[in-house]
């Protein structure tokens, strides 16, 4: 998994599933859940989550039935599912705190004032951000810190505080690059979230940068999901430049690397929203058809292909990009 071989992984665990050891054998679903969905197969990851959940929950292992709920509660918020994302999320939190598990609360705080932000619940996800601020400040996790400060500038973009935002994002962005933190799909939807609001400030040129900047970085991940958003974020610019028709494919690009519309994010429905307007109904869904319809490992080739171009670099043969 670490060396981004998915399909070894897979191909281990699957072995795995049907270990002697249950709590093994529950872990291999979890760990094939994680891995479907970073490679777009939600439905798939979904069956092995709740796979998961259910041997956890046999077996009375909160810790682990806690961490399957919190990727259910992602693909839940995805879809729209509002009430079920946050059940799942509180039975987690339930569960990890009667461990003593104060860092994973912590980043279920995060979720949910995340959850709950988009859902218009203001002051009730400043609340979860303050409070999961302190346990990261208590347990020493900075990783977490940087989370939050995210999600707050996310916050203040999504409420019209755009210079606000910005300052959270670039002091976060910058905490991330000098830190060491490992995890690189942070630093890709830092680089996405700026170009939104380099888009909602009028700034086109400055948000192709940050475009251009989070592309290779996603690309490196290997996490589909988080390549998708580079691609909702290129919709919103190609919009802005007046091309609806390229916005929309992009889009249906975002939706099958994803494995699955997002219902949720509150960038994609005004982006969705102002393109479907431009194009009207049927010309919309054409050009998101053709999008949705084109194959994740051509998508892949075209992006790297994208991103050698931009490097002045030949592209190689079509394929995924290489590893980091």
């Amino acid at each position: 998994m670490f060396a981004n071989d998915d399909q070894a992984a897979l191909h281990r665990l699957a072995a795995d599933r049907d270990d002697p050891d249950p709590w093994m054998a529950a872990m291999a679903h979890l760990l094939t859940g994680f891995l479907q969905v970073n490679l777009g197969e939600a439905a798939a990851a979904e069956r092995e989550l709740d796979q998961a959940l259910a041997e956890f929950r046999e077996l009375g292992e909160r810790w682990g039935a806690g961490q399957a709920l919190v990727a259910r509660a992602d693909l839940a918020s995805t879809r729209g599912q509002h009430e079920q994302a946050m059940a799942s999320l509180e039975e987690a939190m339930e569960g990890l705190a009667g461990l003593g598990d104060r860092e994973d609360v912590a980043q279920i705080l995060i979720r949910r004032a995340g959850e709950r932000a988009r859902a218009g619940q203001v002051a009730e996800a400043t609340e979860d951000l303050a409070a999961a601020d302190r346990l990261a400040s208590e347990v020493g996790a900075e990783d977490q810190k940087l989370y939050v400060r995210l999600t707050r500038a996310d916050l203040a973009r999504w409420q019209g505080r755009l210079e606000e935002a910005r300052e959270l994002l670039e002091e976060a962005i910058a905490r991330y690059r000098r830190g060491g933190f490992p995890v690189e799909q942070v630093h890709a939807v830092a680089l996405v979230a700026r170009g939104h609001i380099e888009l909602a400030s009028g700034e086109l040129e400055a948000a192709r940068d940050s475009h251009d900047e989070a592309l290779p970085v996603a690309l490196g991940t290997f996490d589909r999901p988080v390549i998708a958003r580079v691609a909702e974020l290129g919709a919103g610019i190609a919009l802005s430049g007046g091309d609806a028709g390229r916005a929309a494919e992009l889009l249906g690009v975002a939706e099958t690397l994803r494995g699955m519309p997002d219902e949720a994010d509150l960038d994609l429905r005004r982006i969705t929203g102002a393109a479907r307007a431009a194009l009207g109904d049927p010309a919309f869904d054409r050009a998101y058809r053709r999008g949705a319809a084109r194959p994740r490992e051509e998508v892949l080739a075209a992006l790297a292909a994208e991103v050698s171009s931009a490097a002045g670099t030949p592209a190689g043969p079509a394929g995924p990009p290489p590893p980091r």
